[in-house]
């Protein structure tokens, strides 16, 4: 509402599909440029602002309406010329050597596998 953008959003790609930053490389890069950027007073980060599905789990109804609530309007967040300062995490960390010769798929269509998708992509 003061038009100061002391608020940040972060966008950043997640590196797996349940933790975004499973060895802090994130974390250490948004410390850096919140500490260069002492005008923010807050920040909203997906992951720690939004309820995840816990490992191997769902999240609870309550928390499925939470998180569907949010989503609907987390775009604004993004989008606001005067409201937030938009903190964009470009680069791609390392790849973690257990995922060497793997290929992440989510929430492929009913029907479609990872044999349709590896001959799309030759």
């Amino acid at each position: 509402r003061r038009g100061q953008r002391a608020a940040a959003v972060l966008s950043h790609g997640w590196l797996t599909p349940g933790d975004p930053d499973p060895a802090g490389e994130r974390f250490r890069v948004v410390i850096s440029a919140l500490q260069a950027r002492p005008c923010l007073e807050a920040i909203f980060w997906d992951y720690s602002s939004l309820f995840q599905n816990p490992p191997g789990g769902c999240r609870t109804p309550e928390e499925r309406a939470a998180f569907d609530r949010a989503i609907k309007v987390m775009g604004d967040l993004y989008a606001s010329a005067i409201g937030t300062t938009v903190l964009q995490i470009k680069e791609i960390p390392t790849r973690p050597a257990e995922f060497d010769g793997a290929l992440c798929l989510f929430e492929l269509a009913e029907g479609i596998g990872e044999a349709q998708v590896l001959s799309a992509l030759e």
